[in-house]
């Protein structure tokens, strides 16, 4: 995915933020992040749906380290009051924060910071240079969530993968998780948006529907892809990744540009 944002992703100065509103997956992160020591990271935990995440900006070594201060007070105090049952760990957790809310009332709750070169504070709501929306979605085409079934029970497939009410709900969390992260990006700026299911519903009727619906949106060619084993998808300029012409498991790509900041929400 990082390939298909483009060179300038990771950089010695650049800093990534991660966004999920489940507590297991940013748990998972943290601990990929911490065992391959990369650094320049922060996790929050939110609905990636509707929140608005702040964005780094650079400032001077006094705010920095006010902020940097404020948030490992919030989470000494958290520790402290979740060294109990279960229950009580849990709301600490929950009331682990520096950003109870975003600008709009959303919940959104710091989880994790590496360490960070330079000085940042995180106070503002703004534009990125690059966004993944790497969406929910029905795992179909992935290989070990498919060997899953052996413990779940074949006959459980259907109602996970094929059921029109899962279907429905699912393509409404991908369009919300597309557009809501089309509104953090800057002009000029490049999301990707990826799944990996089979599903056309999920992949490009999405982008089909989005590119209708978002006129600074302009699908990008992806450069090298000549080089990759993958096919081009339904749409033109999107890519597919399959045990057929990948030898691997599904993963669709669709790579946008933003044309220029026209309605958006954020300043």
């Amino acid at each position: 995915l990082g390939q298909v944002l483009g060179q300038r992703f990771r950089s010695q100065l650049s800093l990534q933020v991660g966004v999920d509103v489940s507590q297991q997956r940013l748990a998972s992160t943290r601990t990929m992040v911490r065992k391959y020591q990369q650094n320049n990271i922060r996790l929050y935990l939110s609905d990636g749906t509707k929140c608005t995440i702040p964005c780094p900006s650079t400032s001077s070594a006094e705010e920095a380290e006010s902020e940097r201060k404020e948030v490992l007070r919030a989470a000494s105090e958290a520790n402290r009051a979740g060294s109990g049952s279960k229950r009580s760990r849990k709301k600490a957790y929950q009331s682990q924060s520096v950003h109870d809310t975003d600008e709009n009332g959303h919940p959104l709750r710091y989880f994790f910071e590496s360490s960070v070169s330079g000085h940042w504070t995180w106070r503002k709501p703004g534009r990125f240079d690059r966004v993944i929306v790497d969406a929910e979605c029905t795992h179909d085409g992935s290989i070990r969530h498919i060997a899953k079934f052996e413990s779940w029970g074949w006959d459980t497939m259907e109602k996970r993968f094929l059921a029109d009410e899962r279907l429905s709900s699912l393509e409404q969390l991908q369009r919300d998780l597309l557009s809501n992260g089309f509104q953090h990006l800057k002009p000029g700026g490049t999301l990707v948006y990826s799944t990996c299911s089979f599903a056309k519903r999920q992949n490009e009727d999405i982008v089909a529907w989005f590119l209708h619906q978002e006129p600074q949106a302009k699908l990008e060619r992806v450069d090298g892809r000549e080089t990759w084993p993958c096919r081009e998808g339904h749409i033109p300029n999107t890519l597919r990744f399959d045990p057929a012409s990948s030898g691997s498991s599904g993963l669709f790509l669709a790579r946008f540009v933003r044309l220029s900041s026209s309605g958006s929400k954020l300043t």
